[in-house]
């Protein structure tokens, strides 16, 4: 592709639709290649001329394509403003030719990860609302891709809020529809949430393993999309399981990972989730679960992400509460919990009600 944007370049200049659809092309193998630094690089190349042109449906992919490859690299807010961007210059009459050229309707996916970017700004309601929407639009466009990816974004969101029932029946769905049309990665990532519910209603050997076949699945595919965040599934399912050594390895693996690509959009989770690992190995060292913990947090606070930081958050509240220092982790929490106004009925928000009830009330 370098060669073929050498040569267009050359011969009609930037700016012109061939271009922006090679950087379009490289914005996506970049991306699905687990190289988030370089397709944002190409995606602000592509925004940039988009606006220069002026059409709007041009700037809509731009901004989606800034968005999505943002929300990768952990800067949530400029994600969000970015997808709000894409869905407000969304006119589908319009752009019907562009859709074709693109091979997707154009809002829709924006919508779909814009649902994504909406939970980790803390708002679980608007995000359920903003996926199901999302998810009405791709089921009716006629193009297989904008249904498959809306499928995969939609499962994405319901396993980031734990609604395990929700992001099963996605995954199934997601699954054999990539099956049966021959979207190879994004199959794999159908079983990979298969795993990951199942584990939530069953724990055991049975979860991992689909998650284990999904991973390959989609490396065979060529795809490193969202590694991190998968390792991070099958660390979880690991430790479930009661295998926690594997599971550190497998967080370790993600970490490294993380660092390596720039696809840093996970690392509070993984920080979280290998300070329960760590406490659960014989005789922890709860200093250092507690500086995961707090590892976690800060950095959920500087990329914004009010989901993992809620998270984080709780983890070590309870920590905190076990060792007696039930003062300072309701101190820790309670402001927290109390900039949310929705999604209370959420499994986050209620552990965290509970935790306060405990604590002689919010």
């Amino acid at each position: 592709m370098g060669r073929a944007r050498s040569l267009i370049l050359e011969t009609e200049g930037a700016g012109t639709i061939a271009y922006l659809t090679m950087l379009f092309g490289l914005v996506g193998v970049n991306y699905i290649g687990g190289k988030p630094k370089a397709a944002l690089e190409y995606a602000q190349e592509f925004l940039s001329l988009a606006q220069s042109r002026g059409p709007s449906e041009l700037s809509l992919i731009g901004h989606q394509l800034v968005g999505m490859t943002l929300i990768v690299i952990g800067d949530y807010p400029a994600a969000l403003s970015h997808l709000e961007c894409a869905v407000t210059l969304d006119q589908p009459e319009e752009h019907r030719e562009l859709a074709f050229r693109f091979g997707r309707d154009l809002g829709v996916r924006a919508l779909s990860i814009r649902a994504w970017a909406l939970w980790h700004g803390g708002c679980p309601d608007q995000a359920i609302k903003a996926g199901h929407e999302a998810l009405r639009q791709a089921r009716q466009s006629v193009h297989l891709e904008t249904l498959a990816y809306g499928l995969c974004y939609s499962c994405l969101t319901a396993v980031s809020a734990r609604q395990a029932p929700e992001a099963e029946e996605l995954a199934n769905e997601l699954a054999a529809f990539a099956r049966e049309h021959g979207f190879a990665f994004l199959f794999g990532h159908g079983l990979i949430g298969q795993g990951w519910a199942m584990t939530q209603r069953l724990p055991g050997v049975a979860g991992v393993e689909r998650i284990r076949d999904g991973l390959a699945a989609t490396r065979a595919a060529g795809s490193r999309f969202h590694e991190p965040m998968v390792l991070g599934l099958l660390a979880e399912a690991l430790g479930l399981a009661g295998d926690i050594e594997a599971g550190l390895e497998v967080l370790a693996e993600a970490l490294a990972s993380a660092e390596a690509s720039g696809a840093r959009g996970n690392d509070a989770e993984l920080h979280r989730l290998r300070g329960n690992l760590l406490g659960r190995v014989p005789s922890p060292d709860w200093a250092e679960v507690e500086v995961c913990f707090r590892k976690a947090l800060v950095v959920a606070r500087e990329q914004s992400t009010r989901g993992f930081e809620l998270r984080a958050a709780v983890s070590l509240a309870r920590l905190l509460a076990d060792q007696g220092r039930r003062d300072e982790a309701r101190e820790l929490f309670a402001p927290i919990y109390g900039w949310f106004t929705e999604g209370f009925d959420t499994q986050d928000l209620g552990e965290v009600k509970a935790l306060l009830d405990g604590f002689g009330g919010a």
